[in-house]
């Protein structure tokens, strides 16, 4: 029979604290390195990143190999801002699930660090939830201060020694595989968490009880950030965590194989923005034929037992549940009969802009007619599409606008409606000012095959085959067949003089 657990080491990066390593090598590219993507890994480093992590480097030698790599003078400002965007943010839930769990284990963080990032925590994480780190743990080791760095086994035989504690009565999490795999051969159990999981369902003796909300929620506009502000003040009130659930793929595309969803985000963006409005934990359903049967009751029930959602936050025209057949009166007796509160919300009605109902299909219906400033103001962000510069037909530099063609990286992304637009364009985290064209070039004769280019203002690089952003500032106007080539030139400059008074 198993001991029963005692103690817990936990990670501090990806486990703790989410990571950015794609983040933290444009910013260094920003520098002008552009060559360290094989040092950093999100669970220990390598080169003298390494050295610095098991602090046989101090930070002043570790900022003068990275301005020796980049050739010219940074300052130790542009340096640290550089590393520390490998950091994210500690989930504020999580902090509360270690003050819980402190009850009831020691705990212990066993992490790969460094001077830069740790101090950068300590200011940025731990302060600002407004306890010391010593709150959270018994006990710290740290990677630099120990000289030592997992996998190695030492490390762990050193915290075991260091601590007296019984390996097999010790519950090591770590995002990592192979460092688990070097605890278990000192007899400790490890447990290896996906990225950005909730691991908190470990411990059912201190769960904590979710408010939450349902939906797609494609775009995350001004009126789902009102629903998860609702969301996040319920939980507040009840003590509870907040919680969106949502679901990876449309779920009509689950339930018609021929449907082509044209949306505002990709998966990855929907699920971003969430996170970043303050949500707790953003809950992620595959949506299945078997879920998609569940009656409204079934669904909630699942909610309750396997998600601690005690409160449910639901829009006043929102269905869910099996045909869709019930209503919001349905759900707040099936709340009754589950002990689960069901709180209706009103719909966001913009004042602004006409009293409009603000909603994914309206933004989507404004933004497919070229109407990008409108969809903009409702998703209370610009517009943006995300793609990869590609060969073309390299005509626009002989008219003496030069345009880097792209293709967008999700086919079920809204491509907004032919013509010119003045856009931002990021480019390895610098932005730029530009003009951006949509269209089958009819001047041209090219085909009937839509175009999408982009003329970056005082721009100069080859950029093939680099991801590149566009941001949508403003519609120019539509596209039109000129009858020479001098014509379609003489618009390019009119465009541009149009594109910068809009900047």
């Amino acid at each position: 029979m198993k001991k029963e657990i005692k103690n817990l080491l936990i990670d501090f990066g990806g486990v703790l604290i989410d990571l950015d390593r794609k983040r933290c090598i444009e910013n260094f590219k920003r520098l002008g390195l552009h060559d360290i993507g094989n040092m950093l890994n999100d669970f220990h480093q390598q080169g003298f990143f390494l050295d610095y992590e098991k602090g046989l480097i101090n930070s002043a030698e570790f900022r003068d190999k990275i301005r020796a790599l980049i050739g010219k003078p940074v300052t130790d400002e542009e340096i640290d801002h550089a590393w520390n965007s490998f950091l994210r943010t500690v989930p504020s839930y999580k902090l509360r699930l270690l003050l819980r769990l402190k009850r009831h284990y020691k705990i212990f963080l066993l992490s790969n660090t460094n001077d830069i990032h740790w101090q950068y925590s300590l200011d940025n994480v731990f302060a600002c939830d407004g306890h010391n780190v010593h709150s959270y743990f018994n006990r710290l080791f740290l990677s630099y201060k120990m000289h030592l760095a997992k996998p190695d086994p030492a490390i762990f035989t050193k915290l075991l020694e260091k601590t007296g504690i019984n390996p097999e009565e010790t519950l090591f999490i770590d995002d990592s595989a192979e460092n688990c795999r070097a605890a278990e051969t000192l007899g400790i159990r490890t447990y290896t968490p996906a990225a950005q999981e909730d691991w908190g369902h470990l411990f059912p003796e201190v769960a904590v009880r979710r408010a939450a909300t349902i939906g797609f929620f494609d775009g995350m506009h001004e009126g789902h950030r009102y629903i998860m502000s609702t969301v996040i003040t319920l939980a507040k009130g009840l003590k509870y965590d907040s919680a969106v659930v949502t679901f990876p793929v449309h779920p009509r595309k689950v339930l018609q194989a021929d449907y082509q969803p044209q949306l505002l985000t990709t998966t990855e963006e929907r699920y971003e923005m969430i996170r970043e409005s303050g949500i707790d934990h953003c809950i992620s359903l595959e949506f299945t034929p078997e879920l998609a049967a569940l009656s409204a009751r079934d669904f909630m029930k699942k909610l309750r037992d396997e998600y601690r959602v005690d409160a449910l936050v639901v829009g006043y025209d929102h269905r869910f549940g099996r045909n869709r057949s019930d209503n919001l009166q349905d759900y707040m007796q099936y709340g009754f009969e589950l002990k689960m509160v069901v709180f209706p919300i009103e719909p966001y009605i913009n004042d602004k802009f006409k009293q409009v109902i603000v909603s994914s299909s309206l933004i989507r219906q404004i933004a497919l007619k070229g109407d990008v400033r409108t969809a903009s103001r409702y998703l209370t962000y610009h517009y943006f599409l995300q793609g990869t510069v590609t060969s073309g037909y390299q005509v626009g530099r002989t008219l003496g606008f030069p345009t880097a063609n792209v293709k967008v990286d999700n086919p079920d992304k809204i491509i907004p409606a032919d013509g010119v637009y003045a856009v931002e364009v990021v480019i390895e985290g610098q932005t730029y000012r530009g003009m951006l064209y949509i269209g089958t070039r009819p001047t041209l004769h090219n085909g009937p095959e839509r175009s999408i280019e982009v003329n970056i203002f005082d721009f100069d690089q080859d950029i093939y085959n680099s991801p590149i952003r566009l941001i949508f500032i403003d519609y120019v106007r539509k596209d039109l067949k000129f009858d020479s080539v001098e014509e379609l030139t003489a618009q390019l400059h009119r465009d541009r003089e149009a594109v910068l008074k809009m900047f």
